[in-house]
């Protein structure tokens, strides 16, 4: 009979380890991670974009919707300044229209907005393209009498536009800055701080 204790013989081999196997690869096989580099990765990556703020939804569309009226009315009092003298050019006027222009057109804006953001969120449209995008979309809606009555195109109506823009800015802002990066959210900050500047210098003016 021949021994094989001791010896790296075949069948030495087979009680060693198992078909397909080494004892080396049994010695150091680690359990593969749940993780691997790209989910590590992944999680890094989603960890550091800004999420948006729980509830106030409606106390940001206030916040917006006030804001976006007040640049509107800015931007269209630069053109009643060149065309109207006196009352017509001045803060109160302006401010009494932009009061005005917020009670009757807040409920549509509240239905149009809640209608285009369903239709971003469908499209995948990234936040903050798809909050100023919702605002110049609502702002657009004050083209529609020139549109309706087969007259010329209103011009003046573009103030709304971009008070729009500035408005879903501002929701978006109001929100936390929403699938912003955290790295650019000082600098979101500091441009937004510009444009209310500039609105308290043109209501002072």
């Amino acid at each position: 009979m021949t021994k094989t204790f001791g010896k790296r013989g075949v069948g030495a081999a087979d009680r060693r380890a198992p078909s397909g196997y080494s004892a080396y690869s049994q010695s150091t096989r680690v359990p593969a991670s749940p993780q691997g580099p790209v989910s590590q990765a992944a999680a890094a990556g989603a960890e550091d974009v800004l999420e948006e703020k729980e509830g106030g939804k409606f106390k940001s569309f206030a916040i917006a919707s006030i804001t976006g009226f007040t640049f509107s009315i800015i931007a269209m009092g630069i053109f009643l300044e060149s065309n109207a003298p006196g009352f017509f050019a001045g803060r109160f006027f302006l401010n009494i229209v932009s009061g005005i222009a917020f009670l009757s057109f807040a409920p549509i804006v509240l239905i149009a907005s809640r209608i285009l953001a369903d239709v971003m969120r469908l499209l995948r449209v990234p936040r903050g393209y798809s909050d100023v995008l919702i605002g110049v979309l609502v702002g657009s809606i004050m083209f529609l009498p020139s549109i309706t009555d087969n007259g010329p195109i209103d011009w003046k109506a573009l103030a709304f536009v971009i008070g729009g823009a500035i408005g879903g800015l501002t929701y978006w802002r109001s929100r936390g800055f929403p699938g912003l990066k955290r790295k650019y959210s000082t600098a979101a900050e500091k441009g937004y701080g510009v444009l209310n500047r500039t609105k308290f210098e043109n209501l002072q003016g």
